[in-house]
């Protein structure tokens, strides 16, 4: 036979041996790889995106960019201008049932402390001095402008008709008449105090303001824009952007270590399709796995070729 011949058909046997040990050492690979050693890759992996990659420090600092920022303040944007464009139910509506159960328990809750604030306040020496107090010398001052008799009624109104108009401004002076307002106000203020330690009292003021209360959460909240101001929303989005960003910094170890994000990570290689995986790691680096392929064959095509020729040599010297 040609001794060319006989080289080239060495070489494309070498060329088959070269390309297929290579093809089945690169499947054996990934067998080996995803099949064998998934837990150890995912393992593996899960360290170096937790530890190297992905730190809290460079997690925070990336919520410290100014496009992060942008895109929650243009979030936060977003959302005011969608709930100014429809009108929001009454509370009720938006509660579920256990929702409801607790925001009842809060309603009460707030109705008592409203109920005890109030007290308080109506037994204080500032609301005797601050409220009640001006208030009976404001009425007196309007009811000394009108003469007696459009006051009364029937026989006294009669009786006194002939009263100057100006009669009850003279009968006291303006100091004496704020003692008199003022030791009516210390009245009014021990019968407010008085009142207000019986029980019965506290029980039926306390049941007007949670019903009050009750009431408020059934009225339909509305346009929610009429709870704004024009200059107030752009500060409101600013603040909440600045709080958000800067909770979000603050507690960003936290929550990777309590909620355990990286174990997303090592669970989906683990149940990832061993299959999928290879076919994903071939679709990535399928130009080189061929090269590599390729390059099996070319050697054992010229390693063939290769034996031919000192075969053929051999044959000759022997």
């Amino acid at each position: 036979m040609n001794p060319i011949v006989t080289a080239l058909i060495q070489g494309g046997i070498g060329f088959l041996i070269g390309a297929g040990t290579n093809d089945l050492a690169i499947r054996w690979v990934f067998y080996a790889i995803f099949g064998k050693k998934k837990h150890q890759i995912a393992a593996a992996v899960q360290k170096v995106v937790s530890e190297e990659l992905m730190t809290p420090e460079k997690v925070a600092a990336r919520l410290r960019s100014d496009a992060v920022i942008q895109s929650i303040h243009d979030s936060i944007e977003t959302l005011f201008r969608e709930l100014s464009e429809r009108p929001l139910p009454s509370i009720d509506h938006l509660t579920q049932d256990e929702e409801a159960k607790s925001l009842d328990e809060l309603q009460l809750h707030i109705a008592k402390l409203l109920t005890v604030a109030a007290e308080r306040y109506l037994t204080t020496p500032s609301f005797r001095e601050a409220t009640l107090k001006p208030m009976l010398i404001r009425q007196w001052n309007d009811l000394v402008q009108e003469a007696p008799g459009v006051l009364l009624e029937g026989k006294p109104l009669r009786a006194m008709l002939t009263v100057p108009a100006q009669f009850a401004a003279s009968l006291l002076t303006i100091p004496q008449r704020e003692k008199l307002c003022g030791a009516l106000a210390d009245s009014f203020s021990m019968l407010i105090h008085s009142a207000l330690t019986s029980d019965e009292i506290h029980n039926q003021i306390c049941t007007e303001i949670n019903g009050f209360l009750g009431d408020l959460r059934k009225r339909p909240i509305g346009d929610p824009q009429r709870f704004l101001t024009e200059e107030t929303k752009p500060q409101l989005v600013d603040r909440l952007t600045k709080e958000i960003a800067e909770y979000a910094e603050t507690h960003v170890a936290e929550f990777m270590i309590k909620t355990r994000i990286f174990d997303i990570i090592s669970d989906s290689i683990i149940d990832y399709d061993k299959k999928k995986m290879e076919e994903v790691t071939r679709s990535v680096a399928n130009r080189e796995l061929i090269w590599v392929t390729l390059l099996g064959g070319v050697i054992g095509f010229i390693v063939g070729a290769l034996q031919g020729v000192v075969i053929r040599l051999l044959e000759k010297i022997f």
